[in-house]
């Protein structure tokens, strides 16, 4: 982080002092609505500075708001190469920062150099980094919707592993999470029609696996309604090992 603040001008130092007064503010917001402040991430251009950023926010709130547990969490996308040994490098340097992990939104305008080989190759590292942060007891979002990868994070059944979608994607998966203990978060954009449409166009396309389990989430929607019909108690049954968080 040095090495990112060493080519900073001081208008950039400026600038980044008055986002960190900002964002200082809506830290204690969420601190006093018991909340968690996730900042995304962005392009990899801009990337280390989002990380420089997130970093610098997590002391300031550890020292003003005196938080025992991460109230700012930092978001890393697993279709960078380098996203593990970045990931691995926040969790040694003890920040006090939650951990978001997504696979990324912007396969199509970053450089290929920068990305792993094989859409195979990013479902290996997000797998690792759910084992690598569960393993160091960090403060996990798990945020997809790719079966797999939400049943390893079930199975390890850490209590500091959540999970998050966007609302109005892999509903089912939600519902099912939290009926069974599990604390989810769904995610609601906000912002006017010509921001927020790239965004979900973005977070469709990472999600590009959807598309593939389509025909089987429409059969568990069938089976939730005959469920209710029949009035019986436990949500239509998804292959994970859920047992509950207590959370």
């Amino acid at each position: 982080m040095q090495d990112i603040l060493a080519l900073l001008t001081p208008a950039d130092r400026l600038e980044i002092s008055s986002g960190l007064g900002f964002a200082l503010l809506l830290a204690r917001y969420a601190h006093k609505a018991k909340a968690k402040l996730v900042i995304d991430a962005e392009e990899y251009k801009y990337q280390a500075g989002v990380h420089l950023f997130a970093v610098m926010l997590s002391e300031h709130v550890t020292a003003q708001l005196a938080t025992t547990e991460p109230l700012v969490y930092n978001t890393h996308q697993m279709y960078l190469r380098d996203s593990m040994p970045v990931l691995d490098m926040h969790i040694r340097n003890q920040y006090k920062l939650g951990v978001k992990l997504v696979r990324g939104a912007y396969l199509d305008s970053e450089d290929p150099d920068v990305l792993c080989e094989s859409y195979e190759k990013t479902n290996e590292q997000y797998n690792a980094a759910i084992k690598l942060c569960s393993d160091r007891n960090i403060h996990t979002i798990v945020a997809t919707h790719n079966h797999d990868s939400i049943k390893i994070a079930t199975s390890l059944e850490n209590p500091r592993i959540s999970y998050a979608q966007l609302l109005g994607m892999a509903d089912d998966i939600s519902h099912y999470l939290a009926h069974h203990g599990q604390q989810v978060y769904k995610y609601i954009p906000y912002g006017s029609v010509q921001d927020v449409v790239p965004y979900l166009v973005r977070r469709a396309h990472e999600n590009k696996a959807m598309t593939k389990r389509a025909k089987a989430e429409r059969k568990r929607y069938l089976d939730e309604f005959i469920r209710r019909v029949k009035g019986q108690v436990c949500p239509t049954r998804i292959d994970f090992p859920v047992r509950g968080n207590g959370v």
